[in-house]
């Protein structure tokens, strides 16, 4: 009886531990590759309302600008990143000489917004300029876009639509 009970608890010692390899017949294995890319996605919620100037600035002339400029913060974006970003803004077209397009870009918590940035220069020329920087990852939702018109009185009359495009870029 004795030695039956040594037999089983050398038994029981063997199955607890020896490897499982050891009692199978036939293994296999895989090698698993795996990759993140980078991934920088803005999105907007669509187009602000017209931009209208219909007065002069009452400091005229030691105002900021001839006339009183118009604001529109209507839109939203939305960005994800999993690396360090600015975002750039850019007109796509030159705007008449004497106004100016400026952008905000309200800042996800992660970021700093550079504040209202011009687009354009005062030739109208456009200009591609940076308007956030943000040195973390982020995804965020719902983040107001406010746009500035703003005109000196040698613009005259104006009226047309300018596109403004908006690129996520590595901050490096």
């Amino acid at each position: 009886m004795r030695r039956l009970k040594g037999i089983l608890i050398l038994l029981l010692f063997l199955l607890c531990f020896l490897p499982e390899s050891g009692f199978s017949g036939n293994t296999a294995q895989q090698i698993v590759n795996f990759q993140i890319q980078e991934i920088a996605e803005i999105s907007v919620s669509g187009d602000p309302g017209p931009l209208v100037i219909q007065s002069i600035d009452p400091s005229y002339p030691n105002g900021e600008y001839d006339t009183l400029p118009d604001e529109d913060s209507s839109t939203y974006y939305n960005v994800t990143s999993n690396y360090a970003f600015k975002i750039t803004g850019e007109l796509l077209q030159n705007m008449p000489q004497g106004t100016w397009i400026y952008i905000k870009l309200n800042e996800p918590p992660e970021g700093y917004s550079l504040g209202f940035v011009a687009l354009n220069d005062n030739y109208g020329t456009k200009l591609p300029a940076q308007t956030l920087l943000t040195s973390d990852p982020t995804s965020s939702t719902n983040l107001t876009i406010t746009y500035k018109f703003a005109a000196d009185l040698y613009a005259g009359t104006v009226d047309g639509n300018n596109t403004v495009r908006l690129t996520v870029l590595d901050l490096i």
